[in-house]
Order: structure tokens, then C-alpha cells, then sequence
């Protein structure tokens, strides 16, 4: 039988609050560290001053009443 993987949508939260920061703009299919590392690089390009937003937050995997 094969196994159904279903891409995810993941986001960066605020450690504190767990808000979502942002929204990463393509689906995973896991969420490693290469996974991570993508997000939040992704992240820091679209503006220099996230660097000090990123060492507040996390990578997380995001439910879809969230994106709503």
C-alpha cells in the first residue's frame, strides 16, 4: 500500500506568544532541519532588520483555520 504524504503549510511563531510572524509562501513536505533552515532564510532576505525578529520565533507547522 503507498503512503500518502500531504505537503504542509508552515510559518515562523513568536516564541512568547505564538502568533503568526509570517507565512512561508510554499508547502513541505517535512518539517527538518534543511526544512527550517529554508524558512528562515527565506525570511531573513526579505529584510535585513528580521534578524533580530528571528531570534524570537520558531518554525511551525500551520493548521488551516489559522490561514484564514
Amino acid at each position: 500500500m503507498k503512503e500518502v504524504v500531504e505537503k504542509a503549510t508552515v510559518g515562523l511563531r513568536d516564541k512568547m506568544t505564538h502568533e503568526i510572524i509570517a507565512i512561508y509562501p510554499h508547502q513541505v513536505d517535512q518539517l527538518d532541519d534543511a526544512t527550517k533552515k529554508k524558512v528562515k532564510d527565506w525570511y531573513y532576505v526579505l529584510g535585513c532588520s528580521n534578524e533580530e525578529t528571528l531570534l524570537h520565533c520558531y518554525v511551525d507547522v500551520l493548521r488551516e483555520n489559522e490561514l484564514h
